[in-house]
């Protein structure tokens, strides 16, 4: 078949070499499967089924595909065909495709190998859980300060801090597993949209490919792209998550708070300022999640308005766009795991802000709602004033006195222990805070979660390791 030169320099030569390099294993393993469940359900003869099989040996065995798409094919499945055909003839070689169609032999190979991608970013986001983990552990008495619109509000610790975007990665590793399961259907069987009226066994052939089940309906695992945009949301939801940590990571860095800092081997210096100290890691980080989260974006916008049909959309080039962002999350998960790991805490730094910034003055109206039984918003209305004066315990003990008429019960000595940045934490001590009684369900849900999603992990990494044997075994069967 001849085709327009511009179409096959721009559409099918890169198809090709996508194929080639990214999709030739799983689309050697589905044409395995499809053999194995053409003779099993004797659709196919056990003498025809021996000469296809070892022509199928014979061609992975030589690897005999050209380095471009030579002229005339339209693309890898009739290239291999082809090939076929020369180890056995035309006529053997095409019994192969019986009861199957491009259109279900490509999204099942699609489907494995976003299936294989998925299972690679969850081990670096569990790899980077396991860091969050060790680093909230080691800086559990590691004082911080927390903002809210861009404004310095409470002390809590840097392990406080962190867990809370360690929760914020376990969700979106839940997600994650959510997409992987609507990724883990098999189109195959289903043909060009009706299934066929021959005796294809689709169960066998998802157990023989590594799948939960067949996809349910024979058309929708043809038109389908819940495969490709659940998993760009899932991995876009969690990019969106580690660009909002960064950029607050980066603000805690800057010169004026200065509430972390890194080790030299993680920051430039400037090429004329001596002072500068810059953590463009962060910033790398930041573009890296940016472009991925712009790539799987677009990857779901693809599909806005396209017809509910089998069409390109669905085909190989959005895959293109998946792996190139799939490559940049590799890079924003380690770098990530990088800095958690190197990142160093200025809790000296916390105190100072906090008690400038008046920071810890919710624990006095607290107090003087617990100790002097008045009420909270007269107790807010007292400090308040307290803070405005620049805390002066003059004004406190007279705005307390005018709004309360008693005298005030508390010394300076004992102003200035409630509003201490560590006190203020040891306080906090209900399920979720920041003391270490707080803290102590949050780390256990914390290693719980980490546990279970580990287990999950590693069930479903078995299994798409095991379908391989499977396979394997059921083609030497033949």
């Amino acid at each position: 078949m001849n085709m327009n030169k511009n179409y096959q320099k721009y559409v099918l030569a890169p198809s090709y070499r996508n194929w080639k390099q990214n999709f030739l294993k799983y689309f050697i393993q589905e044409n395995k499967a499809h053999l194995v469940v053409l003779k099993e359900c004797k659709v196919v003869n056990y003498e025809k089924t021996k000469k296809i099989k070892d022509a199928i040996l014979a061609f992975e065995k030589n690897s005999d595909l050209p380095e471009e798409l030579p002229e005339g094919f339209e693309d890898l499945f009739f290239l291999f065909e082809n090939k076929l055909a020369k180890y056995v003839g035309p006529d053997i070689a095409g019994y192969l495709h019986t009861g199957r169609s491009r259109n279900d032999l490509d999204t099942t190979v699609f489907r494995m190998h976003v299936r294989k991608k998925l299972l690679k970013i969850v081990e670096s986001m569990l790899l980077l859980l396991k860091e969050l983990l060790k680093k909230t552990l080691e800086t559990d008495d590691k004082l911080f300060l927390l903002y809210t619109h861009g404004q310095p509000a409470q002390v809590s610790t840097f392990a406080h801090y962190l867990s809370a975007f360690a929760f914020e990665v376990i969700e979106d590793l839940e997600a994650l597993f959510n997409a992987y399961e609507k990724v883990n259907l098999c189109p195959a069987g289903a043909a060009a949209i009706t299934t066929s009226g021959f005796n294809i066994n689709r169960e066998r052939l998802a157990e023989l490919l590594g799948f939960e089940k067949p996809v349910e309906n024979s058309y929708r695992a043809i038109v389908s792209s819940h495969w490709i945009t659940h998993p760009s949301s899932a991995i876009r939801h969690f990019l969106e998550d580690v660009g909002r940590f960064v950029a607050d990571i980066s603000h805690k860095a800057s010169n004026e708070v200065g509430l972390v800092d890194f080790p030299d081997e993680l920051v430039q210096i400037s090429s004329i300022m001596p002072q500068k100290r810059n953590p463009v890691i962060l910033e790398h980080i930041r573009i890296f999640s940016e472009m991925a989260a712009g790539e799987f974006a677009n990857l779901t916008n693809l599909f806005r308005n396209v017809p509910f049909q089998d069409v390109n959309e669905v085909a190989d080039a959005p895959m293109r766009i998946f792996d190139s962002a799939s490559e940049y999350v590799d890079s924003v998960v380690v770098l990530l795991k990088t800095i958690i790991e190197g990142i160093e805490v200025n809790s000296e730094r916390c105190k100072e802000l906090a008690l400038s910034s008046g920071a810890t003055t919710t624990e006095l109206a607290d107090t003087l709602v617990r100790e002097a039984k008045i009420g909270f918003r007269k107790a807010h209305k007292i400090v308040s004033a307290f803070v405005r004066s620049g805390k002066s315990y003059d004004v406190l003990k007279e705005s307390f006195e005018k709004e309360i008429g008693k005298t005030f019960p508390f010394s300076k000595k004992e102003i200035q222990k409630v509003l201490s940045p560590k006190h203020f934490v040891e306080v906090r001590r209900i399920s979720g805070g920041p003391s270490k009684t707080g803290m102590k369900k949050l780390l256990e849900k914390f290693e719980s979660d980490l546990t279970k999603i580990r287990l999950k992990y590693n069930k479903l990494n078995e299994k798409n390791l095991e379908y391989e044997n499977l396979l394997d075994m059921a083609f030497k069967d033949l």
